[in-house]
Formats: C-alpha cells, sequence, structure tokens
C-alpha cells in the first residue's frame, strides 16, 4: 500500500483482492454465521428446558414439574418413563423416594423396608391379596402415606409389599383424584396441577 497527497487531502492506494483473500473473508463469515446459530441454539434449549419449569412452578396451581426419564430398553430403544421423586414422611422427618407414576396401578405401593421407617409393624396392619400383571397374587399390608408434592402435604393409602427391594409406585387412589396429571410430550416433563 502507499500513501499519497492529493489537493491537501490523503488518500490510501490499495493492493488488489486476489481470490484467498475472498475466501478467508468467506470462511470467516460462515464461521460468523455458525457461531451465531450455536448460541441461539444453546440459549433456546437453556430457556425451554430450565426456565420453564421455574415459571411454570411459579404459578398458582402446578405443584410439581419433573423432566420424564430416558432410558435404553433393549429392542425398544430409548423411552420414556414417568418417574418422580417425591418426599415421604417418615419417623425422622421426610425422606426421597423415586415413584414410577403408573396410571394402571389402583393404589400405591413400597417395598415392605419402608413400613419400619414410617413408624408402622407389619404384624400390626390388615392384610389383603392383590392380583398383579399377569395375574400373580400377592400380599400387601395396608397403611397410609403422607407425601409432599411441591409445598403440598397429602395423605393417601398405600400398601406394602410382602416382597422386598420392590419399584415405589404412586398409583391413582388418592393422588389421580385430588390432582391434575399433564404428561406434557412437547416438554418433555410431567406436571403436578391442584384441580380446579
Amino acid at each position: 500500500m502507499e500513501a499519497e497527497a492529493n489537493q491537501g487531502g490523503i488518500y490510501i492506494q490499495a493492493d488488489k483482492l486476489n481470490s484467498n483473500d475472498y475466501l478467508e473473508f468467506g470462511l470467516r463469515i460462515f464461521l460468523l454465521i455458525i457461531s451465531l446459530s450455536l448460541f441461539v441454539f444453546l440459549a433456546y434449549f437453556f430457556i425451554s428446558r430450565f426456565v420453564s419449569a421455574k415459571i411454570l412452578t411459579s404459578q398458582k396451581n402446578i405443584l410439581y414439574v419433573t423432566p420424564y426419564k430416558l432410558t435404553l430398553l433393549q429392542g425398544l430403544g430409548v423411552v420414556s418413563e414417568p418417574e418422580l421423586q417425591l418426599e415421604v414422611k417418615t419417623k425422622t422427618g421426610y425422606q426421597k423416594v423415586n415413584f414410577l407414576l403408573d396410571s394402571g396401578a389402583v393404589i400405591s405401593s413400597l417395598p415392605r423396608e419402608m413400613a419400619q421407617l414410617m413408624g408402622y409393624n407389619l404384624a400390626f396392619l390388615p392384610r389383603t391379596i392383590f392380583t398383579g400383571y399377569g395375574n400373580k397374587t400377592s400380599f400387601a399390608y395396608r397403611a397410609d402415606m403422607v407425601l409432599k408434592i411441591g409445598r403440598t402435604n397429602t395423605s393417601i393409602p398405600v400398601v406394602f409389599t410382602q416382597a422386598a427391594s420392590t419399584q415405589p409406585l404412586i398409583g391413582r387412589k388418592g393422588v389421580f383424584d385430588q390432582f391434575a396429571i399433564i404428561f406434557d410430550a412437547k416438554n418433555k416433563q410431567i406436571i403436578i396441577k391442584n384441580k380446579g
């Protein structure tokens, strides 16, 4: 480049651009567009996955929001499981328990080892016979449990299974009749609301 004076002013005479300069300029523009697109995508992802749950729970009638749990099952691929982490009242305070939300179960159930933690002795609870999947029968012991759903405490019927270490379930009785359960497939989340 060279600078020349022209009637009291200065102007710059630039060298001619070659094809490598155009290629470099085009590459920089392309990288800028990709970077901006990635930023917009990440911002959208953050807002839709994290902020939407906080906005939803701030609404008056929404008590609990949780994302779907995705599980890889052999032969079926990735499936969503309606798993909830709720707090159960025990003798020493509230304990977090991972429940499977089961609309096919009439009543909620817990493994037998939870009975003692909640202050129950199975010997003094009414025993009933339940028929499960495949018409298999088993014994269970009836009681009540206090669940914390969001900031709401609710007492619902529960059975303690005779087998140890079974999957805790949330059934219909006491839950589906008190609360609205929403499976939000678009946002991949479960929402529990007060009815009304």
